[in-house]
């Protein structure tokens, strides 16, 4: 799919009708109430902000209110996992030990992940997340609940195997949802789903005939939200000599703000395939991401999947300072320290940036995303201009 010919074509049903429909899910090839843009939004091929610009040229603010709050979720997430990046590795030691205790014996949990649970709904909806790296959002949530609450499967494996698909799969909204459905990220609010809902909202597409939870699973074995950090400002970018912007796949947008283009020695894009590797993410999300990635850069650079490249490359560039858009918590908490380290022998300097968007919304993302919405006037106000 062309994401900028889906833009435009969705383009006049992102006002009401987005409202109104949104939540209905006819299945694959029949989705016109929602976008599907969301695995560019994820690499910023399509950044938040030229999302919601794009939709006020066609919408009023208030027309298209409920898509511009959709659109500022993903933000929501990243910033509220940035101001508790604790929350990442405690899930990443859970999953560890929850994968620890997996074993041929689970067949529930492989039945599920197989395609072959016997529920007719979850065994679509995975076939469609195998196939495609995709679900319709509220099948997401019904995936979940019925995942944790219903089948009583660990919420962390669930995430996992999202995460692993999902081609807009990433750490903090994944996550963070996952344990949103469970009961972990609003003190005292789950969610449970039901058959009628499922009924109604499949436009009967399904029917499900199993005996749903009607009360959550006990997660008090799960770590808690820690309070917020302080959201600490970046560093000023240091005095250089030859300067070169290496681009991730968490920000390809970062090609049109990162640094002073002007002054930029020498650019490249890195997908650290390890990093991927180590987290099981599918070979289809690779080769979607390194292609879109391959295509932002175009002529303006190569794109590198081994740290050592990367390294070789700054070196043969005589680059003293190396520019990244800053990384929201996830897999790259552990590759910039691998990158500082692997640098640092050449006298290379390793500097973040952060978007005006993120700066402006990260400090909201204290509490729910009621009390963090109230930054989204200001925001349009300043695209507007």
């Amino acid at each position: 799919m062309d994401p900028r010919r889906a833009l435009q074509t969705f383009m006049p049903r992102a006002g009401v009708d987005y409202a109104r429909e949104r939540n209905y899910d006819p299945g694959p090839g029949q989705r016109s109430t929602v976008s599907g843009l969301s695995p560019w939004v994820r690499l910023r091929v399509i950044p938040e902000w030229q999302l919601i610009a794009e939709v006020l040229q066609h919408h009023s603010a208030t027309e298209a209110a409920k898509f511009i709050d959709e659109v500022c979720w993903r933000t929501y997430w990243k910033g509220w996992l940035r101001r508790r990046p604790t929350l990442w590795d405690a899930y990443l030691r859970e999953l560890a030990d929850d994968q620890s205790e997996l074993t041929d014996s689970n067949t529930r949990y492989h039945a599920v992940v197989k395609a072959e649970s016997g529920i007719e709904c979850m065994d679509v909806w995975t076939r469609e997340l195998l196939d495609t790296g995709y679900l319709h959002n509220h099948a997401r949530m019904w995936y979940a609940s019925i995942w944790i609450h219903t089948l009583k499967l660990p919420w962390t494996l669930g995430a996992d195997f999202f995460l692993r698909h999902l081609l807009d799969g990433d750490p903090a909204s994944n996550t963070l949802s996952w344990r949103w459905v469970a009961g972990l990220h609003t003190e005292g609010k789950t969610y449970l789903a039901s058959a009628a809902n499922i009924k109604q909202f499949s436009a009967s597409r399904f029917d499900p005939q199993i005996e749903f939870a009607t009360a959550p699973v006990d997660v008090s074995g799960s770590v808690r939200n820690p309070p917020a950090d302080a959201l600490q400002p970046l560093p000023a970018l240091p005095d250089y000599k030859r300067l070169g912007c290496l681009v991730h796949d968490e920000d390809l947008s970062a090609l049109n703000w990162l640094g002073d283009q002007a002054t930029v020695s020498a650019t490249a894009g890195f997908m650290p395939q390890q990093s991927y590797h180590d987290h099981g993410i599918a070979a289809s999300v690779c080769t979607f991401r390194h292609r879109c990635m391959r295509e932002a850069l175009d002529t303006k650079g190569p794109v590198y999947t081994d740290l050592a490249e990367v390294v070789q490359w700054a070196q043969d560039a005589d680059l003293d300072v190396l520019l990244m858009a800053e990384p929201p918590i996830g897999m790259w908490n552990q590759i910039v320290p691998e990158l500082e380290d692997a640098l640092r022998p050449h006298g290379i300097q390793l500097a973040f940036q952060r978007h005006w968007w993120d700066a402006h919304f990260y400090p909201h993302a204290q509490a729910g995303f009621f009390r963090f919405k109230k930054a989204i006037p200001a925001a349009i106000q300043q695209l507007l201009r």
